[in-house]
């Protein structure tokens, strides 16, 4: 890890940042691993404890790192929950109007491209634990719609994310099923206002067609229910 060199347009706590992660991947790191003292980085990195320690904090918090006090820095395990979570409250922050249609295509271009291999990761446990959520979610609605009201029900979005979250919770991939949840947790945060009554009874509807592809084993109607789930234009048929 030799001195930091300065990057024209680069504030130098980034420089620093990108210094540290080589460093510990040139060093093959692992998580539990130590990086050297405040003093010793300094040193080596040619910068002042103020900057350093601005570096260890955004590393600490997009989760590559641990400062514990007395201990040391220690190398976290991979995980991107602090970096979705991160993610989401800046486009929050962003108020940009295009995020939630493209957020709705990954997520869609996600999901399609990984249900067949989810579909053959579901054992009949998982398909009962679907239809409970399917209830769970009837019922949300049912309350929704008596209710009139013009809040999006809480019980019924978390119904529809452990919904999709169960479907893929299987298959072999942390990076894809971080990636859905992110998608989820980004809805819980952004999606307040609930469009109609009619809106729920066709998410209903898309939803059971899912169900009863699985309840069926049929693979082809699964994959052709997902689609449809994706496809149906609430608009077309106002």
């Amino acid at each position: 890890m030799g001195e930091t060199q300065k990057t024209p347009h680069k504030k130098l706590y980034l420089q620093v940042y990108d210094d540290i992660c080589k460093y510990i991947a040139s060093n093959n790191l692992k998580p539990g691993d130590h990086l050297p003292t405040e003093m010793e980085m300094c040193q080596k990195l040619g910068v002042s404890r103020t900057i350093l320690r601005e570096a260890i904090k955004s590393l600490e918090i997009t989760g590559v790192i641990r400062s514990r006090p007395g201990i040391g820095i220690i190398i976290q395990s991979f995980s991107t929950d602090r970096f979705f979570s991160c993610l989401i409250d800046s486009m929050y922050i962003s108020g940009d109007d295009h995020l939630e249609d493209d957020v709705e295509q990954m997520r869609k271009v996600i999901e399609l491209g990984f249900s067949a291999q989810a579909f053959d990761t579901l054992s009949q446990e998982d398909i009962s634990k679907i239809e409970s959520i399917l209830n769970d979610m009837k019922h949300a609605a049912e309350v929704q719609i008596r209710s009139k009201s013009k809040i999006f029900g809480l019980s019924f979005a978390e119904a529809d994310a452990r919904f999709h979250q169960t479907i893929f919770s299987k298959i072999p991939n942390k990076l894809v099923l971080s990636i859905i949840n992110f998608f989820w947790a980004y809805d819980r945060k952004f999606k307040i206002k609930q469009p109609s009554s009619r809106h729920l009874r066709i998410t209903l509807d898309k939803h059971e067609k899912i169900y009863n592809a699985l309840m069926e084993h049929d693979k082809k109607m699964f994959m052709e229910a997902m689609e449809y789930h994706y496809s149906y234009d609430y608009k077309e048929k106002s």
